[in-house]
């Protein structure tokens, strides 16, 4: 929930201050906080859904590939 409110903060920034334009690094980082948030909350609902971490190897490539179609 925090890394979502820094990327919307940031982009909220970089709207405002043309950084999507003018500094070429900017977008990198919200793409890499954004993927970072969409994986912490897949693994928050893995655990939600299951009560325990993932556990097995194939389970935890299914949960970063459902995490990555809808990322």
């Amino acid at each position: 929930l925090l890394t979502i409110f820094i990327v919307a903060i940031l982009d909220l920034f970089a709207e405002l201050f043309y950084f999507h334009w003018t500094i070429w690094w900017y977008d990198t980082i919200l793409h890499f906080l954004g993927g970072l948030s969409i994986g912490m909350a897949v693994l928050l609902v893995w655990v939600f859904l299951y009560k325990s971490l993932p556990t097995d190897q194939s389970r935890v490539v299914y949960a970063a590939i459902l995490g990555a179609l809808f990322n």
